[in-house]
């Protein structure tokens, strides 16, 4: 690793460092007082992963991937973009 990839990912560090720390304030400001369970905690930090998720930029090369012009046509969708989220697969059984 160079040293501006080694000072990029230190940067990023800090900024998850402080999100992490704000989604944890936002947390306990919603619960009030006590200990939060694990469940509670660990979909507190898959909703900071959704968020960062949807702020990530698509390359302009895949976004072409998705243009109307270039895409093939798909049944049952009104748009050849793929879905912003997608949905969980059922449990079984």
């Amino acid at each position: 690793m160079d040293a501006k990839q080694i000072e990029l990912e230190d940067r990023l560090a800090e900024i998850l460092r402080q999100a992490a720390d704000v989604a944890c304030q936002i947390q306990k400001h919603q619960q009030g007082a006590g200990t939060p369970h694990y469940d509670q905690i660990e979909s507190a930090a898959h909703d900071v992963g959704q968020q960062l998720s949807r702020m990530v930029p698509v390359p302009p090369a895949m976004e072409r991937l998705f243009t109307e012009s270039e895409a093939p046509a798909q049944p049952g969708r009104s748009s050849s973009r793929p879905p912003a989220s997608y949905p969980l697969p059922e449990a079984s059984g």
